[in-house]
């Protein structure tokens, strides 16, 4: 069974699921875009955006958050096609 990180968002409200088994370096390739030397000009640009401070910084995490899972392997056509043949052995409906 798979697990979730449910993650209340304080700012603005509403929740986000993300897969506890997100792998490590995944996580840490966001964290390095984010926490670098260029993060004290992103909190002064964000600041003076005032209104969309918020928005900027969302926009500014989902960007390197978009960039990480665009690099995993996709899945192919033949995998989803297995995946639901197995799913029609295990689950009677």
């Amino acid at each position: 069974m798979k697990q979730y990180w449910i993650i209340e968002d304080h700012l603005d409200g509403g929740l986000y699921i993300m897969p506890e088994d997100t792998p490590e370096d995944e996580l840490e390739k966001v964290q390095k875009a984010i926490f670098n030397d260029k993060l004290d000009n992103l909190l002064k640009n964000m600041f003076q955006k005032k209104k969309e401070s918020r928005k900027y910084a969302r926009d500014f995490i989902e960007k390197h958050v978009e960039s990480v899972i665009k690099d995993r392997e996709r899945i192919t056509e033949k995998e989803i096609l297995e995946a639901v043949e197995i799913s029609k052995n295990v689950f009677v409906v």
